[in-house]
């Protein structure tokens, strides 16, 4: 019968949240359409689908209390597969959930707390790696997608409601740092290969621990009262100290060799830092200086260069490349708080600058990620225009460069010798959709960091004491500036008016500073 359900939730998000992005469908819509028609027809399909939806939930809510009962009953007292598919299901109800029905009745029957409970009790255990650990593994993860479906379907409502709940408590008395991966060379190699199996269970865990941490981030900016927010920022500043060990491993590992899953910890943490440690006076963990140096490695990197960016999948390769730029994103992110809330100013190079041998963020440094993001802004956008332009003439390609489009996204497994060229059009299709949604997702996250970092450098231009010296520096940095002025709007996709509008602003100061 779960099996039968999770089905039916899997088939209203099929057709309710499908592969195709939101900016493709409105391109491919419009591109059907003619005149004053483009945005009522775009309304209309947004109006069907929001129909379906409440449709859908009318559906399980007539027999909702019942699936409660029975769901809630055997997550709390069924066998460890029973729980762990049971949560599985509340997850899936929350995701197809109206007006909060699904999360009151949750809350109501305090199986959040439970949760919260469940998870800090399993990861405070030593390490134990016997077979009930493997066995509560599955259920521990399935409570872990719960809680992140609440943070995500009910956005920062969601976030407060596990905070007011105590769940920063909850995870900060988690003993994460256990968890990393240790041998020993006493043990023969079969014990330290199953050992090693269950810590990287263990290991893992640590991701859905910093995504939770990640949502709270949220509500940072979001406090109304400054008390409010003091309160949040110095709960999560707690728990980057009490789990320094995992952060800074985390921070100083090789980005270069990096895996997807390596990758995505980094950002989480970059993230968290980020919103909240610049609130924090006493650097004990030196999380400042691990940023700083980061900062110091990436902004000037060959992106194209990194093994995981060349991978034979070019989705995966897209995704990798995201959450590279999020983590410069999290990074000037710091920088940007630094220079415009704090007034901290910034030497120009590093031979400007060398206190006490600790590396500290420099002009240069930003001008070097600004020129990355030029240059991929430039590449990604021509990329999203030619894959929208496949997308619109996929009927005109042969069955051979369909094909080509589906090895180049590792989906072969998903057709056989015998499937027709229409069948084939259609994968092709949802790859070149999911990758120009990619490359859009990607060009939103590139002007954001781009604007930080103009801002960066508009606050020391601005600032009499620091332009003095900047004439050198404005000689380099005005190529990169006109580049940026001639950014097309069709490509990118997006209104550029008040981008070009600080790039003309930081640029008039430039050419000014050349002058003196």
């Amino acid at each position: 019968q779960y099996a039968l359900l999770l089905s039916y939730f899997q088939y209203c998000g099929s057709i309710l949240d499908s592969d195709v992005p939101p900016s493709v469908i409105r391109f491919l819509l419009l591109e059907e359409q003619e005149g004053d028609d483009d945005e009522l027809t775009l309304q209309n399909v947004l109006k069907e689908q929001s129909e379906l939806a409440r449709a859908n939930f009318a559906i399980i809510r007539k027999e909702a209390q019942a699936v409660i009962d029975l769901v809630t009953k055997d997550a709390i007292h069924g066998s460890e597969t029973g729980k762990a598919i049971s949560f599985y299901v509340l997850d899936s109800l929350v995701s197809i959930d109206h007006e909060k029905y699904f999360l009151n009745q949750l809350q109501s029957r305090g199986i959040l707390r439970s949760c919260l409970t469940d998870v800090s009790n399993y990861l405070s255990k030593d390490m134990s790696f016997s077979s009930e650990f493997s066995q509560r593994f599955c259920t521990i993860d399935a409570q872990f997608s719960l809680l992140l479906r609440i943070t995500h379907h009910y956005g920062k409502h969601g976030s407060q409601i596990l905070l007011s709940m105590g769940a920063l408590q909850n995870l900060s008395s988690c003993s994460l740092s256990g968890y990393q991966k240790k041998g020993s060379s006493r043990l023969n190699s079969n014990v330290v290969k199953e050992r090693a199996g269950e810590i990287d269970k263990k290991w893992s865990l640590t991701a859905p621990v910093l995504r939770i941490i990640t949502s709270f981030t949220s509500l940072v900016d979001s406090a109304d009262f400054l008390e409010v927010k003091n309160k949040i920022v110095r709960e999560i500043v707690d728990f980057a100290k009490q789990h320094q060990s995992i952060f800074n491993s985390i921070l100083r590992e090789n980005i270069s060799g990096a895996n997807a899953f390596s990758l995505e910890r980094l950002n989480m943490v970059v993230s968290i830092l980020s919103k909240i440690w610049a609130y924090e006076e006493n650097d004990e963990c030196s999380y400042v200086q691990d940023l700083f140096s980061m900062m110091h490695s990436l902004f000037s990197l060959d992106f194209g260069s990194l093994n995981f960016i060349q991978s034979p999948n070019m989705i995966e390769n897209q995704k990798s490349e995201l959450v590279l730029f999020g983590i410069c994103f999290g990074l000037i992110s710091y920088l940007y708080f630094l220079a415009t809330k704090k007034n901290m100013r910034f030497q120009i190079s590093d031979g400007d600058n060398n206190k006490l041998g600790q590396q500290q963020p420099t002009l240069q440094m930003v001008s070097n990620l600004l020129n990355s993001v030029t240059l991929a802004l430039e590449r990604v956008g021509e990329e999203k225009y030619l894959l929208l332009n496949k997308v619109r003439d996929l009927n005109e390609l042969s069955r051979k460069e369909v094909d080509e489009i589906i090895k180049v996204c590792m989906k072969q497994d998903c057709i056989s010798p015998n499937d027709n060229i229409r069948k084939r059009r259609y994968i092709a299709m949802i790859d070149l959709c999911c990758m120009a949604g990619n490359r859009d997702q990607l060009i939103t996250l590139l002007l954001q960091v781009a604007e930080c970092a103009i801002t960066i450098l508009l606050v020391h231009f601005h600032d009499e004491a620091c332009a003095e010296d900047l004439s050198s520096f404005s000689d380099e940095l005005l190529p990169l500036l006109e580049r940026l002025e001639h950014l097309k709007e069709d490509k990118v996709g997006r209104n550029l008016k008040l981008f070009y509008r600080s790039v003309s602003t930081l640029k008039e100061m430039t050419v000014r500073s050349m002058t003196m």
